[in-house]
């Protein structure tokens, strides 16, 4: 009966030292692992460049209609109490030329958003390319009416070339007419609803 007992007792060693040879092996496998650069549950997603414009193109009409609303969400903010009296309309602020921070700001993201203008312009270059160099440099000041709720609208002044001198006038509508049909996103608020932009644009005859 002893003898019995200690072969039992010796099985049981046995067992346990071969589930602890097993254990420390290299027979044990991690569970695969969450990757070290998972985002657990939070958007580690860079956020969008600010150099994506959200610039769109529409029709004369639809430019229209929006222009029509611009101007009615500015007269109902007009409307509310300001206080006594009103402010006299203004004229145009040249933005590139201010130091005022907040006009500063809108500038830069006003030109932000028109750089997505620049592959639509370039069809009135290959329009008229027989009239222009085969590289050139676009000057011109754009108007930008803007509400902050709604947007912006564009309009340009005549284009010259870098010496000052005009285009030729086909290039000079086809480009002025386009701009008009652009409207920009809402804008940094400021206090004014108008300012003038210098915009440059720079065309080149890759064929």
């Amino acid at each position: 009966m002893s003898s019995r007992l200690l072969i039992l007792a010796l099985i049981a060693i046995a067992l346990a030292a071969g589930i602890l040879w097993y254990a420390r092996s290299d027979r044990i496998y991690a569970l695969p692992s969450t990757p070290i650069d998972a985002s657990f549950g939070v958007d580690h997603r860079p956020d969008p460049p600010t150099t994506h414009s959200r610039l769109r193109r529409l029709t004369r009409d639809e430019r229209d209609r929006f222009a029509d609303q611009m101007a009615r969400t500015s007269t109902l903010r007009a409307s509310r109490p300001q206080g006594s009296g009103s402010a006299a309309p203004v004229p145009p602020k040249a933005a590139h030329l201010s130091s005022d921070p907040a006009i500063k700001k809108f500038n830069d993201r006003a030109l932000e958003e028109l750089g997505g203008a620049q592959t639509y312009l370039s069809e009135c270059f290959d329009l008229h390319r027989k009239e222009l160099p085969p590289k050139l440099t676009v000057l011109t000041n754009v108007l930008i009416t803007t509400d902050p709720d709604v947007g912006a609208v564009v309009s340009a002044e005549a284009l010259t070339d870098p010496d000052g001198k005009p285009l030729p006038a086909a290039f000079d509508d086809c480009i002025r007419d386009m701009l008009q049909t652009f409207t920009l996103p809402p804008l940094p608020p400021t206090d004014d609803s108008q300012f003038l932009l210098a915009l440059q644009l720079s065309f080149r005859d890759d064929d």
